[in-house]
């Protein structure tokens, strides 16, 4: 995702100065309420609503993030299989 991000923002010509990196979108989201910068997140996490944090959708950001589903290779329980495949037949 980092990689995705400053490639859309230098793609803009806006070269970042990057003063904090959390591995958590709550905490992300947090520091930008406290006024300490912006962040591009994904469109679900708009449903963390908090005081002073305004949600503006990119134009013509076109840019795609690769994911992957990770689970224990042992594990076969009928649940996971179920939501295995929704996501595999979502891509």
């Amino acid at each position: 995702m980092y990689d995705v991000v400053l490639g859309l923002m230098r793609d803009a010509g806006v070269e970042p100065h990057i003063r904090h990196e959390v591995g958590e979108t709550s905490t992300l989201v947090t520091l930008v309420a406290g006024g300490l910068g912006v962040a591009v997140v994904p469109e679900p996490v708009t449903a963390l609503t908090l005081d002073g944090v305004a949600y503006l959708p990119l134009a013509g950001a076109g840019a795609r993030v690769e994911l992957a589903v990770a689970h224990r290779a042992d594990r076969a329980e009928p649940h996971l299989a179920r939501t295995v495949g929704i996501i595999r037949s979502a891509f």
